[in-house]
């Protein structure tokens, strides 16, 4: 890690302050053993940093592919939510939150309950720009809301086949 990136992600640090509170620092030991999709251990700062900068698409995908995987997420994953909802990925965030109700995840820790909570919250205040965030705000909005029959189905669809579906009846 260069200097100047030791800077930029000590600037994150008050984007999670559950976090912040227990990690001084936010490249602190304390991710390493946090697990992604995978079930392995997975350190989600380092693409959390190239999302502000120009290869946004690129470092989405990352974070998609190792946060997220086939439905699996880790302790990782939730803890990367609040700084996702924060610059607006609201897919990925809301399909992590739409595979935390499974239940071959993880439970969301008691020291990021509240951190998380108040993200999910704060992702209904955004202005979602494309279609997979606005399926995203859905998503959590009505997991806010206690749907999760709703959250499971608007997740197991792309928002193509959901407009194709209301094509349908139109």
């Amino acid at each position: 890690m260069q200097p100047q990136d030791a800077k930029k992600l000590r600037f994150f640090t008050p984007v999670l302050p559950a976090l912040g509170a227990l990690l001084p620092e936010f490249d602190n030991l304390l991710w390493d053993g946090l697990e992604g999709g995978y079930r392995i251990p997975y350190d989600p700062r380092p693409s959390l940093l190239e999302l502000l900068e120009n290869n946004q698409q690129q470092a989405l995908e990352k974070l998609f592919e190792n946060l997220y995987h086939q439905g699996d997420v880790g302790i990782s994953s939730y803890a990367a939510v609040p700084f996702l909802i924060k610059v607006g990925a609201l897919d990925l965030a809301g399909a992590i939150e739409a595979a935390r109700h499974s239940p071959q995840n993880p439970e969301l820790p008691a020291w990021l309950e509240v951190e998380y909570e108040n993200s999910l919250r704060d992702a209904l205040n955004q202005s979602p720009k494309s279609e997979a965030n606005l399926l995203g705000y859905y998503i959590i909005h009505a997991s806010l809301s206690g749907s999760t029959q709703l959250v499971r189905a608007l997740h197991l669809m792309s928002p193509e086949e959901i407009l194709n579906d209301y094509d349908s009846f139109s």
